[in-house]
């Protein structure tokens, strides 16, 4: 390990930019394979789940297919879906005034409406860098859950390893809790204790570094890429992640 510590993009605006256009456009990503660099071109990531909801990654549309052979629905995509175009809704309202959308609105259009109202209110000032940070963060959960859905990494839990922006190292998740009680007192809850800090690793065939990361699920920090794995692994010490990116 070296003594000078990597440095960790964490500049929310850059964070902001670069989640909305793995949400909403079109990119392209670098791949390293045989010790090349490849590039491809991705749909945007809604996009791409919308159609992970029948099955139609890489296919042609719904439409061109016979009404004697409709493909299954997936319903864990189309829940990660609606539930992701309410939160995008909510968002978008919240920052544009509006809350009546066209029911067939597309959520990247809503999310880069919702972005534009956001980045005015930054040009004025008017939005501390806490909450710049908190958006980004759950824009990159968002694009990281449909990633996990398309193409599940191979994960690693860092047992006893305090997370270096909150310091937990376990933290503990209501997995149930009783509805049924009026009185708060005595309803229970049933929590689950959970290691704070999981790495997520991907092959170079399907992303490698760029696609893998460090999340911590007790404040919801990413860090991903080589930079952000070399931050951590810098902050903790930890030899098992520098093999990530040895």
């Amino acid at each position: 390990m070296t003594n000078q510590a990597p440095q960790h993009d964490n500049d929310p605006q850059t964070r902001l930019a670069d989640a909305l256009e793995r949400l909403t456009r079109e990119h392209r990503e670098s791949v390293s394979m045989d010790g090349k660099q490849h590039w491809s071109r991705h749909d945007a990531l809604l996009a791409q789940l919308r159609d992970a909801v029948t099955g139609n990654i890489g296919g042609a549309g719904g439409s061109a297919q016979s009404k004697n052979q409709r493909t299954p629905i997936d319903p864990d995509a189309l829940e990660k879906y609606l539930a992701l175009v309410n939160r995008i809704r909510d968002f978008t309202a919240k920052w544009t005034g509006q809350r009546e959308r066209p029911v067939n609105e597309r959520p990247e259009k809503t999310l880069s409406e919702g972005y534009r109202a956001l980045h005015r209110e930054i040009g004025h000032g008017r939005v501390p860098d806490s909450v710049m940070r908190a958006v980004a963060a759950e824009w990159e959960a968002w694009a990281l859950s449909i990633e996990e859905k398309l193409s599940p990494p191979t994960t690693i839990e860092l047992v006893n390893q305090p997370c270096p922006e909150c310091g937990f190292a376990w933290f503990e998740e209501v997995v149930a809790r009783d509805r049924t009680s009026k009185d708060r007192t005595r309803a229970w809850t049933e929590r689950d204790r959970r290691v704070a800090l999981t790495a997520a690793y991907r092959p170079d065939g399907l992303g490698g570094l760029s696609k893998s990361y460090v999340r911590c699920g007790c404040c919801g920090e990413v860090w991903q890429g080589d930079r952000g794995i070399r931050f951590v692994a810098h902050e903790l010490e930890n030899v098992f992640l520098e093999r990530f990116v040895a």
